[in-house]
This record gives structure tokens, sequence and C-alpha cells, in this order.
């Protein structure tokens, strides 16, 4: 007899394009097209002299940011222009981290780092960078889950036979809760923005899509929220969750967080995406394409909803282009100085509308990830449930049959303690 072990694909649902077409500083703030007397002026001091910037924190974060005592998770950072890096809860210095490049100009070193950490229990770790500017810091928290209570009911779970993994290979496993019950959509949406999950870095082969669902699942079951783990193939696995809602149905929810490397940009820019949540509401139909929208711009749960915001963002891309091609020739005439002054004014601040338009729009669309891909199967798992009976097996197939062997597979709606050989 064979078993197989399912490993989920790894669906790296990427970041599109964001705004960074305007003149930008150096403290990687995107800055409308300012005219004083016709030059765009760096931040200054009082005594006229050009203000060094801040050192950038990039990203910091865990993978994971939740792990049982015992357990070890690994804080990750990148940064800029710092001179000192430290990290408190007795880490101390760790301004040699690892140098991983400089920016298209050659000015901007950017450091990245890890250390393994294994708190006791829910700790706290803050980052703080420091240059002749001044001193930054970010904050990331680790959480010690408790054992969840006796009665709660545990266990991994199958399809066609096949046993789901997490990044790290170890199975799936999801905690129920008999006492959680369906919560009302304002509950789920409350629930979701404080659950800490999507902070969590996106680690291939340690932490994926699967470890994503499958801790937001057992967050929800302890807090009394029934929930589900959900299985996609959009041409490669893709795991999220649904939650059945009691005034507005069954509702998809995907928290998948960005890769280190998405974050780990050495753009002068800071990536747009990373002031937003990475909470979506995910729109499925069999046959038509993946969507997603930011749970707080996510107004309804139509896929016809989707589908129009999806417009929008075509829209909104067709006069971002039209704004770079007009600000490269705001450009032009303002350096090569064939404008009088006053008419270089007058088109900045045209220039600055549609700038603020753009903006504007930019938030009421809120973020945008590439659709992975065309839905073409959903497998929905509510974990374990209070029933006495023993599994259930079916779809049970043999093949390659002959006399010393042969493979068999089967579908079990529990996990069984015991099997035959």
């Amino acid at each position: 007899m064979s078993s197989k072990v399912l490993l989920l694909g790894l669906v790296l649902l990427l970041a599109s394009s964001v705004i960074g077409c305007a003149p930008v500083v150096d403290d990687g703030e995107v800055k409308p097209p300012v005219v004083d007397d016709g030059e765009v002026k760096p931040p200054v001091v009082d005594d006229g002299e050009v203000k060094p910037p801040l050192p950038v924190i990039v990203a910091f974060g865990a993978t994971p940011t939740q792990i049982s005592a015992g357990e070890s998770a690994t804080l990750l950072w990148n940064v800029r222009r710092a001179t000192t890096v430290s990290i408190d809860q007795g880490i101390g210095n760790v301004t040699e981290s690892v140098w991983y490049g400089v920016d298209a100009d050659g000015q901007y070193s950017v450091y990245s780092g890890t250390r393994s950490v294994s708190p006791a229990s829910t700790t706290t770790y803050t980052l703080t960078l420091s240059n002749a500017a001044g001193t930054v810091t970010k904050s990331v928290v680790i959480i010690v889950k408790e054992p969840p209570p006796e009665n709660y009911l545990a266990a991994y779970f199958y399809e066609d036979g096949n046993i789901y993994l997490g990044g790290d290979k170890r199975p799936i496993e999801l905690i129920n809760n008999p006492d959680a019950t369906d919560p009302t959509y304002a509950e789920l949406v409350e629930f979701i923005k404080a659950d800490i999950t999507d902070t969590t870095i996106y680690e291939e082969w340690r932490y994926v899509c699967a470890d994503f669902a499958e801790d937001v699942h057992n967050n929800a079951e302890a807090a009394g929220i029934r929930a589900a783990w959900v299985f996609i193939d959009v041409g490669a696995g893709h795991a999220l969750n649904a939650f059945e809602t009691t005034d507005r149905g069954l509702v998809y929810i995907d928290g998948t967080g960005l890769n280190r490397w998405d974050l780990m940009t050495t753009a002068k820019n800071p990536p747009v995406y990373s002031t937003y949540s990475k909470d979506r509401v995910a729109y499925i139909e069999i046959g038509k394409e993946y969507g997603l929208i930011d749970i707080d711009i996510a107004k309804s749960l139509s896929y016809s909803f989707y589908e129009e915001h999806q417009k929008k963002w075509q829209e909104y891309e067709t006069k971002l282009e039209a704004y770079e091609t007009e600000l490269e020739a705001y450009e032009t005439e303002r350096y090569e100085g064939s404008l009088e002054r006053e008419r270089i004014r007058a088109w900045a601040a045209e220039l600055k509308e549609k700038w603020q338009e753009l903006v504007e729009l930019r938030e009421e669309l809120g973020n945008i990830r590439d659709a992975p891909g065309i839905v073409q199967d959903i497998n929905i798992h509510w974990g374990p449930d209070k029933s006495d009976t023993g599994p259930v097996i079916s779809g049970v197939d043999i093949s390659r049959i002959t006399e010393s062997r042969a493979d068999i597979k089967w579908r079990t709606d529990e996990r069984a303690i015991s099997w035959v050989e």
C-alpha cells in the first residue's frame, strides 16, 4: 500500500505596479511637483543647509509570528542609511548585518539580517536604527500560543488519500472549538483586522499560504468564530479561509503575507503596498480568475464588484500613464527654461491637482496583486466535529496491482488513529 503526501504549490501573489513617478526626496516619500522659484526644493533646516535623511526600515518582520512553547521564529530585517542597528530583548547591536546591495545610483547601502529567537512567552521585539539625522523604530510581536483546551478537537485532514502539508513539511492541523459559532460580517472583519497572521513574512519551505490559512483558522476558532481552511486549484495549489457569516453568507478571506524579497527592495520608494493590510476578501468562481480586494475596500461580496474594481484599476493605470508623460514634459520644460516662470508655476499647480486625484483614486482602490490564475476547483474543510462515529472512507481506488503490491487511494472525512498494512 502506498500513501501520498500533498504539498501545496507555492503561489506567490506579487504586488503590481505602484505609484513612483513624481519627484522623490531621500526620506522615501513621494512628493507632488512643488515650485517656488522654478525648482523642486530639497528638505532644508532653518540655517538653510540640506537636512540629512533619516534611516529607513524597509522591512522588519518574523517567520512565523505564532509559535508553540519551545519552538523558534526568525526575525528578518532590511534597512538603509543606518550607522547603528539594534534589537531589544537582549539581542543588542546587529549593525554588522549581511550586505544586500545598493540602489541604481550606488548611494544607498541596503543591509539585511536574520536572527533566530525562542521566546518563552509572547514577546515584542523592537528594531532601532540611528544615524546623524535621528532614530527610527519598528516592532514585531511573536505570540507563544497556549495549548488548546482539552475539549477542543484537533485533526489533520486528507483529500483523495493525500495529507495537506505546510511549508515546513508538517501536516496542516485544524483545531476546532466545539462552542464556536458563525459570526456576523462585522464581527468577522473585526477579528481579521485584529489578527496578526498577515504580518508574518512568507518563506518558501517554512511558512506558506497553507500555514497562513492554518493559523487564521485556529485563531478564529480560539476566538469563538467557526472557520474553514480552503484549498483552491488555480493551476497550482493555494490556501485561504472561509467563514459562514449570519448576515452575508459565505465569505472567503486571504491573509497570505508578502515574501521577504518583495519587502527587501532597494528602491528609493518603500513600496506603496507596505502601508496596506494584507487581509483581503477573495472572490472565487469556478472558471474565473481568482480575485482579491483589501478588506477595508471590499464593500460587496459579489464577483461583479470585483470585476468593476478591476475596470477602475485599468482606468487608474491609464490616468497614471498620462500623468507620467505630462510630468516628463514638465520636467523637460522646467530644466530647459523655455517657458516663463508663471507658466511653469501654473503647470505645476495643474500637475499637483492631477497627482492628488491619482492619490485619492489609489486610496479608493487599495492594494492590488496579480491574479494567480483561473479557479479550477475549490475544497472547503471545516475541520473535525463532535461526531461519535468512525471516519467515513470513500473514493477507494486500486491501481498498479501485481502479485506483491497494489496502490490504494482513498478519501476520509476524519483523522484516523490506526490503519491496516
